[in-house]
């Protein structure tokens, strides 16, 4: 197969002949948004058909309504937080949070709450068999979250960020756990405790001559993190291994990641 679109076709045909031989109705499918899709992987000459039971992307929780430039996906977020060890009785700070990923996800899951639970589509609902009573049940557990202090603290130079940020986490539910303030990275003061994780996702230098000016800003952000942070674990996003470079700092690990397309390194700074 050389064309995926023949491919769809075909199988496609298949598909309403089928209904039209057992009902004598061809079926009509909004091909923006199916109820289902029916996903087909040949890889030689192995072929696979699956019914898709999530619908739109799970990284697509529902809250974040108001975004931000290059925003990180929710499940990257997710993802890369656990990667850090990070514990819900650790201070976390995210020192350019934007609209609030990092912080919002760990407040959904320091609380026990479900990262979907605010989602009002999925694909298995389309099912023959779906039970909305059970699957109301199941949302409302899922939103049944535990009490606990939690230390989370996110800052951004732009007013515009931080009031996405805000907006994100009522929307998730948790903007009473998380402070967010405007804030230069250049003023960044240790908010809480001896020790903690501060997670960061800076820009990366995409544009034409934007890298040479982000080359002073992350060789101060370094200065900040050995002056404000020590005995804290620092954990750096980076999609630009010059600009990496340009912390003067020793990576204790490097973990290969995706940020959509764009291979990035996951970098691990324990600040002594």
């Amino acid at each position: 197969f050389r064309d995926q679109r023949f491919l769809a076709h075909k199988a496609k045909d298949a598909i309403v002949d089928q209904f039209r031989e057992k009902f004598g109705v061809r079926p009509n499918v909004d091909t923006q948004k199916p109820d289902l899709r029916v996903l087909i992987r040949v890889v030689k000459s192995s072929v696979s058909v699956a019914i898709d039971t999530s619908g739109e992307s799970l990284s697509h929780r529902g809250y974040r309504q108001k975004s931000v430039m290059a925003p990180l996906r929710e499940h990257m977020a997710a993802g890369l937080l656990r990667m850090t060890g990070w514990k819900p009785e650790m201070p976390l700070v995210d020192p350019m949070c934007g609209s609030g990923t990092f912080l919002i996800e760990a407040a959904l899951w320091a609380t026990g709450r479900s990262p979907a639970a605010k989602r009002s589509d999925f694909g298995f609902m389309h099912l023959k068999g779906f039970q909305r009573e059970v699957w109301d049940k199941v949302r409302q557990e899922g939103t049944r979250a535990r009490s606990r202090p939690l230390a989370l603290y996110g800052f951004d130079r732009s007013a515009e960020a931080i009031r996405a940020a805000k907006g994100n986490a009522e929307r998730a539910g948790v903007l009473d756990l998380i402070r967010f303030r405007v804030g230069d990275i250049r003023d960044l003061k240790r908010p809480a405790g001896p020790k903690g994780i501060l997670i960061v996702n800076p820009p990366y230098g995409e544009r034409v001559g934007e890298k040479e000016n982000l080359i002073g800003l992350y060789s101060e952000f370094a200065t900040i993190l050995k002056r404000e942070f020590p005995d804290w674990n620092a954990w750096v996003l980076s999609g630009n291994e010059a600009l990496s470079e340009a912390l003067h700092l020793k990576a204790e690990r490097r973990i290969r990641v995706y940020n959509g397309t764009l291979e990035c390194r996951f970098l691990n700074y324990p600040i002594r």
